[in-house]
């Protein structure tokens, strides 16, 4: 997505108003905030799914608002790059990107419904995976 979305910003394959990249650039600003807020508030947050013995849940802070803060962020970034880019292009990647992204968080909550002590206690609390109000 980011390789496509510099390519049609650099061979101008398509083109946005000024306005979509400008919009662009606050999502990936924010996407960048949640992932760091999400990794400062949840010393475990990791890319494998892999719960340590002495691992609690975090249900403070962004972890109050949706279970997967990180990956929202992450969705921002997919959707922010290629506008800030004024890429149609990489957008498309969104079709797979979102499909493969529900697959990894419904994975990752079977590990820790089975393996963290609380979490689904704490999944009855909070009741979005990704995006508030949505899912």
């Amino acid at each position: 997505m980011i390789v496509v979305s510099a390519l049609d910003f650099r061979f101008g394959w398509s083109s946005a108003p000024a306005a979509v990249s400008v919009v662009g650039d606050v999502l990936v600003a924010v996407g960048l905030l949640i992932a760091m807020i999400t990794t400062i508030q949840n010393g475990y947050a990791a890319a494998n799914i892999n719960v340590e013995s002495d691992q609690t849940v975090v249900s403070t802070g962004v972890y109050s608002v949706v279970r997967h803060p990180m990956y929202f962020g992450n969705v921002l970034l997919m959707i922010g790059i290629p506008l800030a880019l004024g890429s149609s292009w990489g957008l498309v990647f969104m079709i797979g990107g979102l499909p493969v992204l529900v697959i990894r968080i419904l994975d990752e909550e079977k590990v820790l419904a089975q393996q963290l002590a609380g979490y689904l206690d704490y999944a009855r609390r909070v009741q979005f995976r990704l995006v508030p109000y949505v899912w």
